[in-house]
């Protein structure tokens, strides 16, 4: 979310405000340009129908408050959380159970819908990441996920 209100301050100083929708457009398209997408899109409007200080202040104050809380939530480890690690754990069993009862990638896509709830999962301080796109049938695999987390 820091992202994007990052982004919705950068279009902002292009003189759009931006809608999730184009949000959206952004993260799925990583490779267009951000100008060329702001020039292309129809999620946005001309800033000058808004108070433009006031919004800026708003998002500003808002992106500093998540930050930090995505600074505290870093800190959380799975070896300074006993629940954390648990999870990580959990995440790797369905993996690997979908990896061995699976009949082919589908299958095994399907049995491992469990970690389709996490379209990105990220711990970055244990390095632990899982991050699918939306409409992708393969997500990360046993082996990945076991890689991040086991000795």
């Amino acid at each position: 979310m820091v992202r994007e209100h990052g982004a919705f301050l950068e279009a902002l100083d292009a003189g759009q405000v931006v809608t999730t929708a184009f949000m959206r457009e952004l993260s799925a398209d990583d490779d267009a340009a951000f100008e060329d997408l702001l020039d292309a899109t129809e999620h946005g409007s001309d800033a000058a129908r808004y108070d433009v200080e006031g919004l800026r202040a708003a998002v500003e104050r808002d992106s500093r408050i998540l930050q930090a809380l995505a600074d505290e939530a870093a800190a959380i480890t799975p070896d300074r959380d006993p629940k954390l690690r648990a999870l990580a754990d959990a995440l790797v069993e369905i993996a690997q159970q979908a990896e061995r009862e699976a009949t082919d990638s589908i299958d095994e896509a399907q049995k491992r819908k469990a970690l389709g709830c996490f379209r990105s999962l990220k711990i970055p301080s244990s390095g632990f990441e899982i991050s699918s796109r939306r409409n992708s049938t393969r997500g990360p695999s046993s082996k990945a996920i076991a890689a991040a987390w086991l000795p």
